[in-house]
């Protein structure tokens, strides 16, 4: 019997989450005011990139979904089959106009990683783009001067990762990802 297996897969879990409706409805307007009002606002480290970061969610708006995202949590930890400890977690916002990206980056020291589309159209909107982990079989290709077309071993990929607006995807912290530019 003949078969391809993949190695050391890096598992990614997308969930929609339930509060979505209520929160998009009750943040968005808030975020869209602080975006106008303060429109260069972005974290200190986010230095080589061009978006917008808050961290200043209030305790009361984050409630509508702390629930999904622990479930989401419980639901990947078990996948991974990692018996329950204690955790926390914490997060941010990104808003992305038309010219906007994320620079290649990852979320070390964290064990998992999330993105959550609040908003996000997939005509208008570019999802989140996954680095290869294993990027030394791609140099020493490109090193012979060799191409593949094999969507799997390319550099980035979400290729089967089918994004909607409420959707929340939990990954590696480790895997290394960008948020290219919308298309114009």
């Amino acid at each position: 019997m003949s078969d391809f297996i993949h190695l050391f897969p890096s598992p990614v879990y997308r969930t929609s989450v339930a509060g979505h409706p209520k929160f998009k409805k009750t943040i968005v307007p808030k975020l869209l005011d602080t975006f106008t009002r303060e429109p260069n606002k972005c974290a200190p480290w986010a230095f080589i990139c061009n978006t917008w970061q808050t961290s200043e969610i209030d305790t009361k708006d984050f409630e509508i979904i702390s629930k999904d995202i622990e479930l989401a949590i419980e639901t990947y930890l078990n996948f991974l089959q990692i018996p329950n400890f204690k955790y926390r977690y914490d997060g941010w916002i990104n808003v992305h106009d038309s010219e906007m990206y994320q620079e290649l980056h990852n979320h070390i020291p964290a064990i998992i990683s999330g993105i959550y589309y609040v908003q996000f159209d997939k005509t208008q909107h570019r999802s989140v783009l996954f680095s290869n982990p294993s990027p030394d079989y791609l140099y020493l290709l490109e090193t012979y001067n060799v191409r593949t077309n094999n969507h799997a071993m390319g550099p980035y990929r979400n290729i089967g990762i089918d994004i909607d607006e409420g959707d929340m995807l939990l990954f590696p912290s480790t895997l290394d990802h960008i948020v290219p530019r919308s298309p114009d």
